[in-house]
């Protein structure tokens, strides 16, 4: 009889405020209940994926016990996370099962020429063969390309790394190329920068 007159009242999540349910993720107590509910729906993963949202929750819950590494593939491709066992319990399948499913990196195609040469702040910095470098966050699944300038200048080999950006702003970054060119005569070395903030 109860459950009858109840039909009328029912409140489903997409009718809870936006604002409410950010209150909610920010009590999660682990990235991998944030990883969890970040799969339910597209709208909690735009919430739990901002850099604001981010922000707020790793200065509520400054020890993430959700530590490890990725580690570069000896042949080439996309790189694996190695979970560091010193921060888990044999029983912590959840934590377990996020790992796998948020930092697999499914976001990215496989392709062999894949090579990871940074981390900084949970991105990482990728190359795709010689002429490509990619920004890549796990958590949020967003890819920034960083651009090469084009020119005559092709360069034999280069190194870059990956750097905390200008100002507060965690969201911000560098990436800093040093490319080697070597003529007849000559040896050319530059260097490029690119600001997440400029986005040049």
């Amino acid at each position: 009889m109860a459950l009858a007159s109840m039909g009328t009242n029912v409140t489903t999540i997409d009718s809870v405020p936006e604002d409410q349910i950010t209150e909610i993720m920010l009590r999660l107590p682990t990235p991998a209940a944030l990883v969890h509910a970040a799969l339910v729906s597209k709208s909690w993963l735009r919430i739990i994926a901002d850099q604001q949202f981010l922000a707020k929750y790793r200065k509520l819950h400054p020890s993430s016990p959700l530590l490890g590494l990725y580690v570069p593939q000896e042949f080439g491709g996309l790189p694996s996370f190695l979970m560091a066992d010193s921060n888990r319990s044999a029983s912590d399948g959840d934590l377990k099962r996020a790992a796998e499913k948020a930092f697999f990196l499914g976001g990215l195609e496989s392709s062999s020429e894949w090579r990871l040469l940074d981390s900084y702040n949970g991105r990482l910095l990728l190359a795709r063969g010689d002429e490509a470098l990619e920004v890549y966050s796990p958590l949020s699944c967003e890819r920034i390309s960083v651009c090469l300038p084009e020119g005559d200048f092709l360069p034999e080999s280069f190194s870059a790394c990956l750097l905390r950006g200008h100002g507060d702003d965690a969201a911000s970054f560098r990436v800093v190329s040093v490319q080697h060119r070597r003529d007849r005569r000559d040896r050319m070395v530059r260097a490029i920068v690119y600001d997440s903030s400029t986005m040049i």
